[in-house]
Formats: structure tokens, sequence, C-alpha cells
């Protein structure tokens, strides 16, 4: 399985040809591999949180911590 068919949070998504609501084989299988399938919630959160964390990775670097670390080399 590919990293675009599993979600940031450990789920698959949802097949566009089975409805929403998945088989017992289906289930089962899903929750042997320890993933769930994408809900709306599951997904907004996954937004949610790779929004935070790209923004956490775009701030600059405090000067404080450039000084110290120019201090080390």
């Amino acid at each position: 399985m590919s990293e675009h068919e599993i979600g940031k949070a450990g789920s698959v998504p949802a097949s566009p040809h089975t409805s929403t609501s998945l088989t017992a084989d289906a289930r089962v299988r899903l929750e042997d591999a320890g993933l769930t399938p994408i809900t709306e919630d599951n997904a907004d959160l996954g937004t949610a949180l790779r929004k935070i964390y790209q923004q956490t990775v775009d701030e600059s670097v405090p000067s404080e911590m450039l000084d110290l670390l120019n201090r080390l080399s």
C-alpha cells in the first residue's frame, strides 16, 4: 500500500467504488492491519495537524538561538 493510500493518521480512505459502510470482512482486515477508514472527523483532524506542522516547519529560528549556535561553532 502506498503512502498516498494511507492517511497521515494511519487510516485508509474508503474506496470510491464501495459504499461508506464496510463489509464485515473488510472491517476485520482493516482492524487486523491496525487501520481505520477515514471519516469526516479524521480527515478534518489530519488536515489541521498537517497545517500546524507546516506552520512549525516554516517558523524562523529565533535570533537568540542562532547566537547560541554561533557561539558553539
